[in-house]
């Protein structure tokens, strides 16, 4: 929505409809950097499409987290620790999530930080369409505000543009910044991706990518079973219920991973002592993880189909996910006598959803 008023044009960014407090930027929305160069400044690689939207403001926010100090009057000249997850991360990381089959859309990119620096963060963020063009736009609504206090410095809300179309006309949209933890179905601590995000390709590494994506699951009714993704179903929870994994495109994104990255140890690969030594501390975590990776390996053909994935494609998934299960399944498999699908053994949230 443009607003003109006597300063020119302006953008709404976001209204409240109660107070009609307004968030705006500047008019035609616009970038005053070249995003290629920023990408060839930080580092991130070529494969990275540029024609997207939300990739664009992923490399400029990037770029500002290196610089802090262009953005915030005051602070040390120090690259912050910021990381990303999610689709975005796995396009960050991972060639093949960038063309198909394995190419998906994805929403808007959220971050992850140490809690220490999460309001450096967050007036990074409000800093950046200043700076970088009003395309960039990040800020503050008094709700947003409310929200982020109560949170007691674990999660951060900002509003931003979500996408903007062929007649340059934007979709706001929301941007979550988490500290030290995702507090999703389990909570997964990646303060020790955070650390080498640079040499990651600014994600939170391969192994907590895989175990972000693995670690949804939920129940739903036997009627509502009936309007999902039969690869979704895992098994019967109770007599009334059904149990859900991971989403299709989180699958799609895990079989980019495995694609495109050996089992193993070493640069670029995906280390199962990484994955296996969070998740032997963490019984619910692993179960999670490792009925999710088992149900797409035992779905493989079919999931394979939907995907449009080739012959090799499918054959060097399955051969990974056995390689991967083999070892969390015996050797990082912890001690329970127990088990039960009729009791949850995940937090239920309001939003499964990892972008």
């Amino acid at each position: 929505m443009e607003d003109r008023n006597n300063a020119g044009q302006s953008y709404v960014v976001y209204e409240d409809p109660i107070t009609q407090e307004r968030l705006t930027t500047k008019a035609p929305l616009q970038s005053l950097v070249d995003v290629g160069e920023l990408r060839r400044e930080i580092g991130i690689p070529d494969y990275v499409n540029l024609n997207d939207f939300q990739m664009k403001k992923t490399i400029a926010a990037f770029w500002a987290f290196r610089y802090p100090e262009k953005f915030v009057e005051g602070v040390a000249a120090k690259p912050l620790e910021v990381a990303t997850f999610g689709g975005g991360g796995f396009r960050l990381h991972c060639p093949s999530s960038n063309r198909e089959p394995f190419f998906r859309r994805i929403a808007d990119i959220d971050f992850v930080t140490l809690k220490e620096n999460g309001t450096l963060v967050v007036k990074v963020l409000c800093g950046l369409s200043e700076k970088c063009g009003s395309m960039f736009f990040y800020g503050l609504s008094t709700a947003d505000k409310r929200f982020n206090i109560l949170r007691a410095g674990a999660r951060y809300r900002v509003h931003t543009i979500k996408s903007i179309d062929d007649l340059g006309t934007g979709t706001p949209g929301l941007t979550d910044i988490f500290c030290d933890r995702l507090p999703f179905c389990h909570k997964l601590d990646v303060r020790d991706g955070l650390s080498k995000a640079e040499s990651q390709h600014f994600t939170i590494g391969l192994e907590n990518l895989i175990i972000s994506k693995a670690q949804l699951i939920k129940t739903v009714t036997r009627d509502d079973a009936k309007q999902i993704d039969e690869c979704r179903i895992i098994g019967e929870f109770d007599k009334r219920r059904m149990l859900v994994g991971m989403e299709m495109k989180d699958m799609r994104d895990i079989a980019a991973a495995l694609v495109d990255h050996d089992v193993g140890q070493g640069p670029d690969r995906i280390d199962v002592n990484v994955i296996g030594t969070k998740l032997k501390r963490d019984w619910p975590t692993w179960k999670t993880v490792t009925t999710n990776l088992r149900n797409m390996l035992q779905r493989s053909k079919e999931i394979a189909r939907v995907f449009g994935a080739s012959e090799h494609q499918r054959e060097a998934i399955e051969k990974k996910l056995t390689k991967i299960l083999e070892q969390l399944e015996g050797q990082y498999a912890p001690k329970r006598r127990i088990f039960s699908f009729s009791k949850q053994w995940w937090e239920d949230v309001e939003d499964q959803t990892l972008k």
